[in-house]
C-alpha cells in the first residue's frame, strides 16, 4: 500500500513539476515584457492630481476579473490546510490517519506553487493586453484596497485568526513601498507650473512622511478628494475583487533565474 501511494506521488510529481515549469515560465516572460513595454514599477507617474481616469480604471477591473478564479483558487488551498489546533490533533492521530492525511496534506501543498504560477502568468498577460503596466497597477491596488476601503496591508492566508499570523516579508513590502514613495516623486516632478502650492505642499509632506516611514502606506492620513472620487463609482466592484488571502501575493513578481530556478519578489 505505501509503496503504491509512492508510486502515485513520484507520478504526480512529474506532473506537477512540468505544469509548474509551464506557468512559471511563461509569467516570468510577461513579467519581463511588462517592464520592457511600460518601464519598471518605480517609473510610474501618477497623474497631477493622483486621480485615475475611468478608461485606467476598467482596466484594472478587467484585471481583477481575469485573475479572480486563481485567487479564489489559491484562497482555497490555504483553507485546506490544518490550523494550529487540527495539526496538534493530527499528532496524536493513529499511525495511518496520519498517513492518509500527511498524503492529502502534501497534495494540497504541491497544488499551491503551480496554482500562483498560474496566477501570475494570467495577471501579467492580462496586464500586457489592458495596456498597464505594474507600476501603474501597484499604485491603484494599494491606494484602493489599503487607502481607501481599509484592508490591512498585512491581510495574509493565515485562516484560523490565531496568534501567530504571518506578517508581511520585509522585502516585498519594502520595494512596494519605496516604489510608491518614487511614484509620488515622479508625481511631484511633473506639476504643471500653474499647480497650486497648497497642493505642492501637501504632496511633499506625503512624500516627506513615507522616507520617514517604512511602513506607511501613501495619503495614510487622509485620501485626496480628486483620487477618492475616481475611485467612488467602482466601490462595489472593487470590494468584491479584494481576498485576504492571497494580498500577500498580489504584487509579487516572478522571475527565472536560471534552468527551473525562480524567485518571487
Amino acid at each position: 500500500m505505501l509503496l503504491l501511494a509512492g508510486v502515485v506521488l513520484l507520478s504526480m510529481g512529474g506532473m506537477w513539476l512540468s505544469r509548474m515549469s509551464k506557468e512559471f515560465d511563461a509569467s516570468s516572460q510577461a513579467s519581463t515584457t511588462l517592464d520592457e513595454r511600460f518601464g519598471k514599477p518605480s517609473q510610474f507617474g501618477p497623474s497631477a492630481d493622483g486621480a485615475v481616469p475611468p478608461d485606467r480604471m476598467e482596466a484594472f477591473l478587467a484585471v481583477r476579473d481575469a485573475t479572480a478564479p486563481t485567487r479564489t483558487a489559491i484562497a482555497g488551498i490555504f483553507a485546506k490546510f490544518p490550523t494550529r489546533e487540527e495539526a496538534e490533533a493530527l499528532e496524536n492521530a493513529p499511525f495511518f490517519e496520519k498517513i492518509t492525511r500527511g498524503f492529502g496534506i502534501a497534495r494540497t501543498g504541491m497544488e499551491l506553487p503551480t496554482t500562483l504560477g498560474e496566477f501570475f502568468r494570467v495577471r501579467d498577460e492580462t496586464l500586457l493586453a489592458q495596456e498597464m503596466g505594474m507600476g501603474e497597477y501597484s499604485y491603484i491596488y494599494v491606494l484602493v484596497y489599503h487607502t481607501w476601503l481599509g484592508h490591512p496591508p498585512v491581510d495574509g492566508p493565515l485562516r484560523d485568526g490565531s496568534e501567530g499570523a504571518a506578517p508581511v516579508p520585509a522585502g516585498v513590502q519594502g520595494r512596494i513601498h519605496d516604489n510608491l514613495a518614487t511614484m509620488l516623486e515622479n508625481q511631484a516632478a511633473a506639476l504643471p507650473a500653474g499647480a497650486p502650492q497648497e497642493w505642492r505642499d501637501r504632496l511633499a509632506a506625503e512624500i516627506a512622511a513615507l522616507k520617514e516611514d517604512a511602513t506607511r502606506i501613501p495619503w495614510k492620513d487622509g485620501l485626496p478628494e480628486a483620487i477618492a472620487a475616481s475611485f467612488a463609482p467602482y466601490r462595489d466592484r472593487l470590494e468584491a475583487s479584494y481576498v485576504p488571502a492571497t494580498n500577500l501575493f498580489e504584487l509579487a513578481r516572478n522571475r527565472k533565474r536560471g534552468a527551473m530556478q525562480y524567485t518571487s519578489e
